[in-house]
């Protein structure tokens, strides 16, 4: 680096210092952005827990629901089975 006067060092310092004064600023500003990312995230991830416990115990009702209607399916199928087999020998005993 070639020798420079005061006044050169002082404008070297002063570029120096502005280039490190914008580097923080945008520093900060990214800062800023990420803190703002950091609250839309979580904001979204607690709609989404919301969302999911008002939907759940639907969705807990619906499978009940599905269940109950299956098993007496399959009741009504077992009852109608043995109505059928005792039909069947009932006439067979004819």
């Amino acid at each position: 680096m070639p020798y420079l006067g005061a006044e050169e060092a002082i404008d070297e310092v002063l570029t120096l210092l502005a280039r490190l004064e914008n580097d923080r600023q945008e520093t900060e500003l990214a800062l800023q952005r990420e803190k703002d990312k950091v609250v839309r995230l979580n904001n979204k991830i607690d709609a989404h827990c919301t969302r999911r416990m008002q939907e759940l115990p639907a969705v807990v009702q619906k499978g009940r629901v599905f269940k109950l209607t299956y098993l007496q399916q399959c009741e009504i199928d077992l009852l109608c089975q043995k109505i059928l087999k005792k039909m069947k020998m009932f006439v067979s005993e004819m």
